[in-house]
């Protein structure tokens, strides 16, 4: 950590660490109402999810903007909210970084004996 007089700031390493570890898995009724709110922030699949919550939580514009040219970063569209409210084979890797929920579709997992 880097010292400021008595407050703290977390370094990039310890940020995303952090991040790392608020990442959980939830299916679609959970992030419903963040959707009805416009929070939504759809994470492309195979993207790390921990570096795009830092560079939203760093407030990285450029590449905040980068992402969302390319499509690695996007708001859901209805097409998307549809299928994600019936597929019962579908789960999300979600973090939140205020004011945002960031999602990534993920396979769900067959449950371990």
């Amino acid at each position: 950590m880097i010292s400021l007089g008595f407050f703290f700031m977390p370094t990039p390493a310890e940020t995303y660490n952090n991040l790392l570890k608020e990442i959980e898995v939830v299916e679609w009724d959970a992030l419903a109402d963040h959707y009805k709110r416009g929070a939504i922030l759809v994470v492309k699949e195979g993207e790390d999810l921990a570096k795009v919550g830092m560079c939203i939580a760093d407030d990285r514009v450029d590449q905040i903007k980068k992402w969302l040219s390319a499509g690695i970063l996007s708001g859901p569209d209805d097409m998307q909210v549809k299928l994600w409210k019936t597929a019962q084979e579908i789960a999300f890797k979600f973090i939140i970084v205020q004011p945002y929920v960031l999602v990534q579709v993920s396979p769900k997992e067959a449950p371990t004996a």
